[in-house]
């Protein structure tokens, strides 16, 4: 205690109760909450400077004086800090507009993204003209037939996951229904705050960007879902980008070209719901992350703080990014301590990042920590009370957690996954991909102190762990955000075949070139074979109720405006769900809740109207004393392939042949 010096305890107050104030301007329902964010990155900064400068014991240098450090640094870039400064202002200023109830959300959104913006240039700006104290690596030339295969393969994987995307997979989702009506509601001004959550709890700036896909591409399935073909096809190259400095050019592309061809990545690259954004975003987070890490760049640091505080604006697996790369951080003050320690001013700057890239939202969760921990509620093995009840029930609590354990980790290899989602009837991957990912993986642990390898195991276990181990049920959603990493670890496997071929045949270059391209070739065919004309004809997607709706849905869309439709659908079905509403938002009609025993338990029909009965199997009994009030009409089936039997009948008055379905 004596070699601390007092006026360090002052400081150390100081940024303790910086903190505290910052996070109470954060939720002042008023031009207070401006200040908010500036305030907790200055207390983050005086932090970090009070714990670096404590850091004498590392060097035979004496510890810097924190405030003269600064004052030259400043002196030394003033273009940059202040870039920085007018950054976290206006970053502010977005706090501030967000809090005022009187205003629109598109300011908060255009101070927030000029935030980010001037953050960014900012970042650009202080690495210009810098004399670096770390080791920099080479910059990473790169050939023109890496960018030529690299266009190619994101050609490929457009292709893959835009084509007919409004008919795979012919159901349409009630999530995606759901998120598609509440981005309508963007469009026709109802939904008013990107700063929020909507429905289920999902942040509002996904329900802004479908809005604008629903603009650019049609209103409608197909563009509901361009946003998450063209998500899905910018990971691939993203993906290279973050492998090539790592893991050298095979891997890269030999990654890069699974992923593109990958089942899983595909198919919910073609849903309209925001989980396709998480590895996208962990992507470019980590690339950027390993940029500034190799480099010593400050500009790379800032862009993969604002990336991962962007994130947290999507589904909740881009939560995990933040975790993993503190992992990381935490690996390299085990093995390389001294350069983290001299990079202590790049993670300030990604931590002020993150809070620039979380942007309002932070406030938003910090008044509202429920909204935060939502789905926990409802599906975290002890947040749920499902744990509780099970030991209550007389299973076993070790049972429990290893049955957990076996769940999260075999989702990749030996448990099939059979949720609503996707249900492939197998795991995430097959056969031959499961051994190359085991040896992927077995390469990442020999080399585990290095920071890239590091990164991976974390990235598969930290979705394990998250995504299954603690979480009630298995499904596949959880687990894509991990789709690139198994690719590169899939990659990793088959380079070390390819590199044991060619010390075999005294021919490595051209052996393990041909190795690779032949092994990825043959994934490529099968993965493509599997979902298009394997999966794709067995209309799984959503399965029985979604397949339902999606039928009942394209058939009241094309009802002219004078029908008045009558499901016979509860308690299975409701012209309230988000695959009906939004596939036939124009549609009228009324549930019928409860079986009827006579014609009079009908609901009225509104006058001039045509009246159109819907029944599903369950409920078809009722078709005879609908037929007792208006006998004489036409029954019409929907059949599915599938099940071998009829989806749903529909009944027409006399006289309406022209309300038959089209198909």
């Amino acid at each position: 205690m004596r070699n601390i010096p007092l006026g360090r305890l002052v400081l150390i107050g100081v940024a303790l109760l910086s903190v505290w104030f910052g996070q109470g301007l954060l939720l002042a329902p008023s031009v207070l909450a401006l200040g908010g964010m500036l305030v907790l990155a200055l207390s983050v900064a005086l932090s970090l400077g009070l714990v670096t400068s404590g850091q004498a014991g590392l060097s035979s240098r004496p510890a810097p004086r924190l405030l003269t450090d600064l004052f030259v640094r400043i002196r030394s870039r003033p273009g940059g800090y202040g870039l920085l400064a007018a950054s976290l202002v206006v970053s502010g200023l977005a706090f501030g507009l967000a809090a005022l109830p009187e205003t629109s959300g598109w300011p908060a959104l255009l101070a927030w993204a000029a935030g980010i913006a001037l953050f960014l240039a900012a970042g650009h700006r202080l690495d210009l003209g810098r004399v670096a104290d770390v080791e920099v690596a080479e910059t990473i030339a790169y050939a023109r037939w890496e960018w030529a295969a690299l266009l190619a393969l994101t050609l490929a994987a457009l292709a893959l996951r835009a084509w007919n995307i409004a008919g795979v997979p012919a159901n349409f989702g009630g999530d995606e229904g759901e998120m598609g009506m509440v981005a309508r509601s963007v469009l026709s001004g109802e939904a008013t705050e990107p700063f929020v959550t909507g429905w289920l709890s999902h942040p509002m700036l996904w329900f802004y960007l479908q809005a604008g896909a629903l603009l650019v591409f049609g209103n409608n399935v197909a563009g509901l879902r361009m946003l998450s073909a063209l998500l899905g096809t910018a990971a691939v190259p993203m993906l290279y980008v973050f492998a090539r400095p790592l893991y050298g050019r095979s891997v890269a592309l030999a990654a890069a070209a699974l992923l593109a061809v990958y089942h899983f990545h595909i198919h919910f690259s073609r849903l309209g719901v925001n989980n396709i954004a998480d590895p996208l975003l962990a992507l470019a987070a980590f690339a950027a992350f390993f940029h500034g890490y190799r480099r010593a760049s400050l500009a790379g640091f800032a862009l993969a703080g604002v990336l991962l505080g962007l994130g947290m604006h999507f589904y909740m697996g881009a939560r995990l990014a933040p975790l993993i790369v503190m992992g990381v951080l935490a690996h390299q003050l085990v093995f390389d301590r001294a350069r983290l320690m001299r990079l202590r001013h790049h993670i300030l700057m990604m931590v002020a990042g993150y809070l620039v890239g979380f942007g309002p939202l932070l406030s938003f969760f910090i008044a509202h920590p429920e909204d935060f921990t939502a789905r926990l509620a409802v599906v975290g093995v002890f947040q749920s009370g499902w744990f509780e009840e099970q030991v209550s029930a007389g299973e076993s609590p070790l049972a429990l957690l290893v049955g957990q354990l076996y769940n999260g980790f075999g989702a990749y290899t030996f448990l099939p996954d059979q949720g609503a989602w996707y249900d492939p009837l197998m795991p995430l991957l097959d056969p031959v991909s499961a051994a190359l990912f085991f040896l992927g993986l077995a390469l990442a642990v020999v080399r585990i102190r290095r920071p890239g390898p590091a990164l991976l195991l974390g990235w598969v276990a930290g979705a394990s762990l998250f995504g299954g181990v603690l979480i009630v049920n298995l499904e596949s959603p959880r687990f894509v955000t991990t789709a690139p990493a198994l690719c590169l670890l899939v990659a990793l496997g088959l380079q070390q075949i390819g590199s044991l071929a060619g010390w075999a045949l005294r021919r490595r270059p051209a052996a393990r070139w041909a190795v690779v391209a032949v092994g990825v070739a043959a994934l490529a065919a099968w993965n493509f074979s599997f979902y298009f004309w394997e999966y794709t004809p067995r209309r799984i997607y959503g399965w029985l109720n979604t397949e339902v709706a999606t039928a009942i849905g394209v058939y009241a869309r094309d009802l002219p405006g004078d029908t008045f439709v009558y499901l016979f659908g509860p308690p299975r079905i409701y012209l309230g769900n988000g695959t009906i509403s939004f596939l036939a938002p124009a549609m009228r009609g009324e549930d019928v809740d409860e079986p009827i025993a006579s014609p009079d338990d009908l609901p009225p029909l509104p006058d001039g109207a045509r009246p159109v009965f819907i029944f599903l199997p369950e409920r078809l009994g009722e078709l005879d004393i609908v037929q007792q009030r208006y006998p004489g009409g036409e029954m019409l089936s929907y059949y599915s392939r599938e099940l071998g039997e009829d989806l749903l009948t529909i009944y027409l008055l006399p006289g309406s042949r022209d309300l038959a379905p089209s198909r």
